[in-house]
């Protein structure tokens, strides 16, 4: 066989072998290729797989139309492409990225520095991924729709965070965030500015806020599962089910009474049902000294009317039902009672009348002259200086009267005000009359008898001259 190259009997020209090897005397694979030119060339285009037929001119510009000059493939001709390789593209830009669609070549994947991919529609970067894998995004993320829910997951052998940046006009900090603790099952909302936790939602759905909690004019707030919350908007309905405990309770940490059979000891005021079954409400107020519940009502026009109609800062008012709506309790029916523990001592009744539960405290004076204690006691009482002398006051003055526990008497070199200060106690003061009056009824007796004159006889005839 002729050298297929310059050599003995070949007919290829240089350009196409220009080694001087003959291959009539080498054992490789050129030495394979018949002599013959037109062999040569069907050969080839077997191989190839196009028709054989042609000249050599035919399979070269062939060739190059196939595969190009360079090496690079013009078109493949070809449903899928597989690379067991690596293939290398342009870096690409927005407007022109590198690996694109036919007929919409500012659409696809581009490379616009080392390390970061790139993506871009209509020539307008869509997102960067970089060399810390960290995703910026240009547009909006939709994931699925409402019938067809998607899952976000961030994912950190630490803990997972999405921070949302104003970049707007000037050079911003983080201004809020979402963290997922990874030991603590916390979502966290925070404030990087500030360097302050915002708002943590745990494992259990509890809620801890570091600020205010605003809601709009017309919004409601519900607890308990309560969808129709009966309160007007901006207004609170705490629904605590069938639960029977508090409902709500205020806390302070500089309070520690230590009533803890009732409240935590750092619980100063709680609300719950009256009873279990029934409802009702209980008001508790808890004190490590002495006043627990102060009502207190600041008005701005004050009220001079005594009648049924009176009003004034305070009014405690009871109803009683009536059909669907409320009405007046009946002329003795209890209206409102003072306890002391769980014995009542006061009663108010519905037509006025009040009532008091004298125990064993009852005081009879049997060693006092009540008459002339009541004269006393009225001296005391009297604020004119003139009008005191009217009445004895030497045995039973402010002091005397004091210690028999019809009055609660402070001098004013004692009293807060400045001034002597009196407080009438009720039981004194009906025991003190009621001394008094049987004390004269006794001696009126007596005197009838002296007198030899039917005590009876004379009450009667005082009863009719009162009625004329």
């Amino acid at each position: 066989m002729g050298d297929l190259g310059d050599g003995t009997g070949s007919a290829y020209s240089a350009a196409l072998d220009t080694d001087t090897v003959q291959e009539s005397t080498s054992t490789s694979a050129r030495a394979d290729v018949p002599n013959d030119l037109a062999a040569a060339i069907v050969a080839i285009q077997n191989e190839l797989g196009t028709d054989p037929a042609g000249s050599l001119t035919d399979v070269k510009t062939w060739l190059q139309t196939e595969h190009s000059a360079d090496g690079t493939h013009a078109d493949v001709d070809a449903a899928t492409l597989s690379v067991s390789g690596i293939a290398d593209f342009a870096d690409g830009t927005a407007s022109a990225p590198s690996i694109t669609n036919t007929g919409d070549a500012n659409t696809g994947i581009y490379f616009s520095a080392a390390n970061t991919i790139d993506m871009t529609t209509d020539g307008t970067n869509a997102f960067s991924m970089d060399a810390n894998q960290d995703l910026t995004l240009a547009g909006d993320v939709t994931m699925g729709g409402a019938s067809t829910p998607r899952v976000l997951t961030i994912t950190s052998s630490t803990e997972s965070s999405l921070h949302l940046i104003d970049t707007g006009g000037s050079a911003q900090a983080w201004k809020v965030g979402l963290s997922v603790s990874g030991n603590t099952n916390n979502l966290e909302f925070y404030d990087v500015t500030d360097s302050r936790l915002v708002l943590s939602l745990d494992g259990d759905g509890d809620a801890t806020f570091a600020g205010d909690i605003l809601n709009s004019a017309t919004s409601k707030i519900a607890t308990g599962g309560e969808t129709a919350p009966d309160v007007d908007g901006g207004g609170l309905c705490l629904n605590h089910g069938a639960a029977d405990g508090n409902v709500l309770t205020f806390k302070n940490s500089d309070v520690a009474h230590g009533v803890t059979d009732g409240a935590e000891t750092d619980t100063y005021a709680q609300f719950a049902k009256a009873s279990p079954t029934t409802g009702g409400l209980v008001i508790e107020g808890y004190v490590e000294d002495i006043v627990a519940i102060r009502l207190q009502a600041v008005g701005t026009t004050g009220v001079t009317t005594k009648s049924t109609a009176g009003s004034a800062p305070l009014v405690i008012q009871a109803n009683k039902k009536s059909g669907t709506t409320t009405g007046a309790y009946g002329a003795n029916e209890n209206l409102a009672v003072i306890r002391n523990f769980g014995n009542t001592r006061f009663i108010f009744d519905g037509d006025g009348d009040s009532h008091q539960d004298v125990g064993t405290a009852w005081t009879n004076f049997d060693d006092e002259d009540d008459a002339l204690a009541v004269r006393g006691l009225m001296g005391t009482l009297e604020k004119n200086s003139a009008k005191k002398q009217l009445f004895n006051m030497v045995k039973y003055n402010a002091q005397k009267l004091h210690d028999m526990g019809v009055i609660t008497y402070t001098p004013k070199d004692k009293s807060p005000s400045g001034q002597d200060e009196m407080f009438l106690s009720n039981k004194g003061i009906l025991g003190l009359y009621g001394g008094a009056i049987s004390e004269l009824y006794g001696v009126a007796e007596l005197m009838a008898k002296r007198l030899g004159t039917n005590y009876e006889a004379m009450k009667q005839e005082y009863r009719g001259n009162q009625l004329q």
